[in-house]
């Protein structure tokens, strides 16, 4: 098991990684779209459906609401992950990281003492009743918030990005989302190849 890096190593190692990502920023453009460097959202997105990613950039961004609510939680979910990659990179031991998603009504404001006390109140509930994850708690404080809790899992977390990168490098073409249902309300339908399927079935 990792032990905790002491503060100064890990800062170190963090200023190694800004230092690189601005090296990395100036130099040539290597990747697919002319890109030097991936977005933690782009690999989240690719996650959710790599060929709406393609189309964004050869269509352009297209953003609706019900397109926005449709992919947020997934992504939020990916990006947590790949954060935990990058402690993991740092140093930390994150054999037992958690993390979980808040899905809480717009009229609650973010800074209010509920929503902070949440993470607090489902982690010592998933300590009692030791739950398995991922696990979820529905309605907490009768106030229609509902909190997913997952465990990070270091090999697909790196499974994930390899799998995302091999396509910036142009190792494959892009893939389309296994789930079709997805596609219904997709923006970008109509440059996809999925387009006379999602017809047919409307």
């Amino acid at each position: 098991m990792k032990t905790t890096p002491k503060r100064k190593e890990w800062e170190k190692d963090y200023s190694t990684q800004v230092v690189y990502l601005e090296e990395i920023k100036q130099s040539k453009a290597t990747l697919r779209f002319g890109k030097n460097y991936i977005k933690n959202s782009e690999v989240s997105g690719q996650i959710y459906c790599e060929r709406q990613v393609e189309l964004k950039y050869i269509d352009g961004e297209v953003e609706t609401e019900q397109l926005i609510v449709g992919r947020e939680s997934h992504e939020v979910v990916v990006k947590d992950s790949n954060e935990g990659l990058f402690l993991n990179t740092l140093g930390f031991d994150t054999s037992s990281l958690l993390y979980s998603i808040i899905i809480a009504p717009l009229l609650i404001e973010k800074e209010s003492p509920l929503l902070n006390k949440i993470p607090t109140m489902i982690y010592k509930k998933t300590e009692v009743y030791k739950l398995g994850y991922p696990t979820s708690f529905n309605d907490i404080a009768n106030n229609n918030i509902n909190a997913y809790v997952y465990e990070f899992e270091l090999d697909i977390a790196k499974k994930n990005v390899n799998w995302a990168l091999q396509y910036w490098k142009e190792e494959r073409e892009a893939e389309l989302t296994k789930n079709i249902n997805k596609c219904r309300s997709c923006n970008y339908i109509s440059g996809c190849e999925r387009k006379n399927t999602i017809s047919i079935q409307s």
